[in-house]
């Protein structure tokens, strides 16, 4: 899709489609100057079609001789109290769906707000975001006509001349790289195991371009190096497990931050075999790395002062005759020692060697991100990611970031009492307790363990990585979450 700002004063698109923003109970749509007879005319027979102005509600409306297009898409925002950017995000999506129904080849919206500039900035991106996002497909293996559909092509973002130019044009140039880095991550999310297991997976990280320097190591290497968890896990698979470092450095960087991403290409559950309903979603588990992966193109595109470090063990966590079995103890990149108690706790015993590995290289700050517990699905439901951390500042900033990339978080605690249930009697600690309660934070306490004094916060994705249901501006398939937000925090770290 193309974007591109627009004078509403220089539009010459009465044969397009306009988009427009209203309030609840407003007798006008917002951002709107002159013209108030077609205003008049507008609202009467929006509120003919019963249109009032509430979140995500949407009609199509043809005004008497094209004023002011051919086209109207008339959107709500709901209430004028406590709106928000994701108000826009999800109803702008809402919106171009509707769009596009209408064979539509581009769009144009008119801004709907006024403001200081980082106001403009913030609410074009969400806008932006939200058109963008919702029009993406996973076509690749459709082969019927029509099963398709076409998108928008191009995407006029219009303002008054009470609007900064250059302020709306930075908040829809981030929104865009911000929506493209997210379906980036969709687009590996939803592609076939078989069609990227670990080395394809890894081919992807490698043809990131850009300053993204990358470099991937092979089961030897992480044998030699001593990674016995990702070693073990990988062993159940025909296919071998690779080891994923990935560099930005940007200009004068603020401070060096070191993401850590959970790649399990797909998850049988080894020898503790998921049911076949439990599989059925299992090539998602490796959002993570996706989700590491879409940032560090993002970092790049945007230019962020800031030094960045990905670590991405890949793996297939399969139930080949070598897999590793209940019982078995590994001995992990940090030397300590982890007895398996369920092999479908395999995620936290590859983080835990790419947590020891990235911070030897003391970053300031360390993130994981990974599809960890169905505990936190469980806990959260299918909108909030669970967090936890070392640093109350980074995890608070992560919230924040969340909150206004429309990526809630929530954080759990790390019960120190809780550490008792991973102790063992034959290792030094346990890959899981005995019973389900307290798993998502069970997780949290596991990968503490390999993070020495780091500040560290984790991101369980479980229940937000992967949706089977229509989101305002999100398929059935991959989210992207918690790309926008990963991007965000950095964006600020990075001044």
């Amino acid at each position: 899709m193309e974007v591109k700002v627009l004078p509403v004063s220089r539009w010459k698109g009465n044969d397009q489609t306009m988009l427009v923003f209203a309030a609840e109970g407003s007798p006008a749509p917002m951002g709107w100057k002159g013209g108030e007879g077609a205003v008049k005319r507008l609202m009467v027979q929006a509120r003919e079609e019963g249109f009032s102005g509430k979140a995500r509600q949407a009609v199509m409306l043809r005004p008497e001789e094209s004023d002011p297009a051919r086209r109207v898409v008339l959107v709500g925002v709901g209430s004028l109290q406590g709106l928000n950017n994701e108000a826009f995000r999800s109803s702008g999506g809402e919106a171009s769906r509707i769009a596009a129904n209408g064979v539509t080849k581009g769009i144009s919206v008119l801004f709907p707000e006024r403001g200081d500039p980082a106001k403009i900035r913030r609410c074009a991106q969400a806008i932006v975001e939200g058109i963008i996002l919702a029009q993406y497909q996973f076509g690749s293996y459709r082969t019927m006509p029509g099963d398709v559909k076409k998108p928008i092509e191009h995407l006029v973002v219009l303002h008054g001349d009470d609007i900064s130019a250059k302020d709306l044009s930075a908040g829809v140039a981030v929104g865009e790289c911000s929506a493209r880095a997210v379906m980036l991550a969709r687009d590996l999310v939803n592609e076939p195991p078989s069609a990227l297991n670990p080395a394809k997976l890894a081919e992807k990280a490698q043809k990131l371009g850009g300053r993204v320097r990358a470099k991937v190591f092979d089961a030897k290497w992480m044998e030699r190096t001593g990674m016995g968890g990702v070693v073990g896990v990988g062993r159940g698979s025909h296919v071998p497990p690779v080891f994923v470092w990935l560099h930005y450095q940007g200009s004068k960087p603020k401070a060096k931050v070191a993401l850590v991403g959970k790649g399990v290409t797909f998850d049988a559950g080894g020898l503790d075999i998921k049911d076949a309903a439990g599989m059925e979603t299992m090539k998602a588990d490796m959002a993570g790395a996706a989700a590491v992966m879409a940032v560090m193109h993002a970092a790049d595109v945007l230019k962020l002062s800031i030094a960045l470090d990905a670590y991405i063990p890949i793996v297939e966590n399969m139930p080949g005759g070598g897999a590793i079995k209940p019982g078995d103890i590994l001995k992990m990149l940090s030397g300590r020692t982890v007895e398996v108690l369920n092999t479908d706790a395999e995620g936290r015993l590859i983080l835990a060697d790419a947590l020891a590995y990235a911070v030897k290289d003391k970053p300031d700050h360390v993130i994981d991100i990974a599809t960890l517990t169905g505990g936190a699905a469980v806990a959260l439901g299918r909108r909030v990611t669970g967090i936890m951390g070392t640093d109350g500042d980074l995890v608070a900033s992560l919230i924040a970031a969340g909150e206004e990339a429309g990526e809630p978080m929530w954080q759990l605690p790390l019960v120190r009492e809780y550490s008792e249930m991973l102790k063992s009697r034959v290792a030094d600690m346990k890959n899981t307790g005995e019973k389900r309660e307290a798993s998502t934070i069970l997780g949290g306490l596991f990968l503490k363990e390999f993070v020495g004094q780091a500040s560290w916060a984790h991101l369980d994705i479980a229940g937000t990585a992967y949706t089977d249901k229509d989101l305002p501006y999100s398929p059935p398939g991959g989210t992207g979450v918690p790309v926008r937000t990963l991007i965000a925090y950095l964006t600020k770290l990075s001044g």
